[in-house]
């Protein structure tokens, strides 16, 4: 198995957990700061980030070809999975909205690899994508979590929202770097997302704990976490892709467990173990298909 053919789907996974650790940023974060202006003020600092990161490293900013159609769609379906990922958290609670979300994606995926690509999963996908939605409802598998209607339309369009990004990233490095790429992506959500700042306190990001959080979430869960995602991408099928991204929950159970004392019951042990599987199966099947 040649280490290029692992490189692609290392990538999505180094990105997943990056993503990870959004969660314990938030739960660290000034008791003020609310999910709009976080993600706003993530996506504008991930933006400053790949900006400062380009001019450091001496790397010319392509300015031109780009591929318009799919960079507004991806900032399109990324504005639209923050809004309703974290409305749905209101209705149905954080561990409920990301299981649903999250676990939707890969299936969205599929569907929409068959739909528009016209072409079916790989055969690995389908005995994997299994594995981690199982352990995901395991590691979030809350007793008395509340249902609602309308939480869970929410967190399954956020779902679906996260497929589509996945579904039109790899245009997006045909002419340019992952890091240009999302530096005008998050660019533009967060743009879309500034008329918040109006009505929700922006005060905790002047704090030097609400800064150090915001600068995180900035920089490693959006400048980080999305130029390895889209970079994987480039030579990682979609499908396959989205199955990865479930060890965003895992990472964040493992950081919760280690990072802030969370218990780890035998479910929650099950859960991480059945998508570390997952990964494994997916990451080597990849492999080798390209091998």
């Amino acid at each position: 198995m040649s280490q290029s053919s692992l490189k692609g789907p290392l990538l999505v996974l180094a990105g997943s957990l990056c993503f990870s650790t959004s969660g314990f940023l938030q739960a660290v974060a000034p008791d003020q700061a609310t999910p709009y202006v976080v993600a706003g003020m993530r996506m504008l600092i991930g933006a400053t980030t790949l900006f400062l990161f380009s001019l450091l490293a001496g790397k010319k900013l392509n300015l031109r070809n780009w591929p318009v159609k799919s960079v507004l769609m991806y900032a399109l379906a990324l504005w639209a999975y923050q809004i309703a990922f974290f409305n749905s958290l209101l209705f149905v609670g954080v561990a409920v909205g990301t299981v649903v979300s999250i676990g939707v994606t890969p299936i969205a995926s599929g569907i929409i690899s068959t739909l528009v690509e016209k072409k079916a999963p790989p055969a690995a996908w389908y005995p994997a994508t299994l594995l981690a939605v199982i352990g995901l409802v395991l590691i979030n598998s809350v007793q008395g979590a509340p249902l609602n209607a309308t939480g869970l339309a929410l967190s399954i369009f956020a779902g679906i929202c996260y497929a589509v990004e996945l579904a039109v990233a790899k245009p997006l490095t045909q002419n340019h770097t992952a890091e240009e790429s999302m530096m005008l992506v998050m660019l533009l959500v967060g743009l879309g997302l500034l008329p918040f700042f109006f009505f929700y306190p922006v005060s905790w990001v002047a704090t030097a704990k609400g800064l150090a959080v915001a600068i995180s979430l900035g920089v490693v869960t959006a400048a980080c976490a999305f130029s390895l995602l889209v970079a994987g991408l480039k030579t990682t099928p979609t499908t396959i892709a989205s199955t990865l991204t479930l060890a965003e929950p895992m990472g964040a159970a493992l950081l919760g467990i280690f990072a802030l004392a969370e218990p780890c019951s035998t479910k929650t042990a099950v859960g991480i173990a059945l998508i570390m599987a997952s990964i494994l199966v997916l990451v080597f099947a990849q492999g080798k298909r390209r091998s």
